[in-house]
């Protein structure tokens, strides 16, 4: 699915799986949310998605992009670059209550946020990543909360199994 300027999509109790892009249109497997896109998602299973770059199970796109998902499953999607399960590239995420497991990427196996990003009550567990950050990965100069949350059985080939942070240019001064 393509949201773009001003569509809301409103998905509940669904399976969206299997979904693999390739070619030019190749971020955001199962969903790519850009300008002014909103996506709400509840009791959806979001599984077996691949990107050939960027967000297997989705990709969020924008300052002014919005995502919001709760009571839902991100497993199984891949990439071959940022965000197995979820790419938030400077737009605003909400998980609550989301399970995101045994997704996979070169950076960020379950998650790559570089906007920023509200988890509350969730797992992420059993990701991986060839680099860094098997659970999460947080670029410099995005706001992540986490409340409640677990990070279990994540693996990394590099650092970060759980977590790995960057620093980038928005880096505090000493």
């Amino acid at each position: 699915f393509y949201v773009n300027n001003d569509a809301t999509v409103t998905v509940s109790n669904a399976r969206i799986d299997q979904h693999t892009l390739t070619g030019s249109n190749r971020d955001g497997g199962g969903f790519y949310i850009r300008e002014r896109g909103r996506v709400f998602l509840d009791n959806v299973e979001l599984e077996n998605n691949v990107a050939t770059r960027h967000g297997g199970g989705f990709r969020a796109e924008s300052v002014d992009a919005y995502v919001e998902i709760t009571n839902s499953t991100i497993a199984g999607n891949i990439t071959s670059s940022l965000g197995g399960g979820i790419y938030n590239n400077g737009g605003t995420v909400t998980l609550d209550r989301v399970s995101i497991i045994g997704n996979g990427s070169a950076t960020g196996g379950g998650i790559t946020n570089g906007g920023t990003m509200l988890i509350r009550e969730s797992s992420v567990t059993g990701n991986t990543a060839g680099f860094h950050g098997g659970g999460m990965h947080f670029d410099g100069g995005s706001l992540t909360v986490l409340q409640n949350c677990s990070l279990v059985g994540n693996d990394a080939g590099s650092f970060g199994a759980h977590l790995a942070m960057a620093l980038g240019p928005y880096a505090a001064p000493a």
